[in-house]
């Protein structure tokens, strides 16, 4: 389990951020009071949703209202893909995304007047192709392809404004921090090793 000061030590953040962030992106905590002196504990999926709101409002400027809103469509798509941290049993891999090696960005689509968001857009590295060729010298080179995969996961219709969140640094540098000192994640050892450093 997580607490405000642990997420606060490991992801060198400020301790009154970390609070902020959780007051607004978790339900209350009835016990965490002033006068039971009980730290507030949380899962380390919802340790990483505070913390993907959290940057969103700081990245992006967006107000809490809308990072909340722009998390509830996105939660349950990174849920399904096992983009958290305890990846849950009933989590889905078929189909197209079989085939994506790494997401690495989410791209909301937004009216530029209201900032409404009205399309989320995933982006996601495919397989990487090496194809050994001769240049016009004669000389032998390896020129490797990758493939680039877009679709919608929420919406179909472009907006004005596109925000951009880099979803794969955020992830694993939420991963990063945590893992050090305390515990690997059930699921992502493996991967989060030979993947971290890209």
């Amino acid at each position: 389990m997580l607490n405000n000061k642990l997420m606060s030590e490991k992801l060198d953040i400020p301790l009154t951020k970390v609070r902020r962030w959780a007051k607004e992106f978790l339900p209350p905590d009835p016990r965490a009071t002033r006068r039971s002196g009980y730290a507030r504990e949380f899962s380390f999926n919802d340790g990483f949703y505070l913390f993907l709101g959290g940057t969103m409002v700081s990245e992006f400027g967006w107000t809490f209202t809308e990072a909340r809103a722009a998390l509830a469509l996105i939660w349950p798509w990174l849920l399904d893909h096992g983009m958290v941290p305890d990846i849950p049993k009933t989590a889905q891999r078929r189909g197209i995304d079989a085939e994506v090696d790494k997401y690495t960005a989410l791209i909301f689509h937004c009216h530029a007047r209201t900032r409404e968001i009205s399309a989320v857009e995933v982006f996601g590295i495919g397989s990487r192709n090496e194809k050994t060729a001769t240049d016009s010298t004669g000389k032998r080179y390896t020129r490797t392809q990758v493939d680039e995969i877009r679709y919608f996961i929420h919406g179909d219709a472009e907006g004005v404004v596109f925000k951009i969140l880099n979803i794969w640094p955020i992830f694993s540098n939420f991963l990063l921090g945590l893992e050090q000192s305390i515990f690997f994640f059930t699921g992502w050892k493996v991967k989060f090793r030979e993947t971290a450093k890209i």
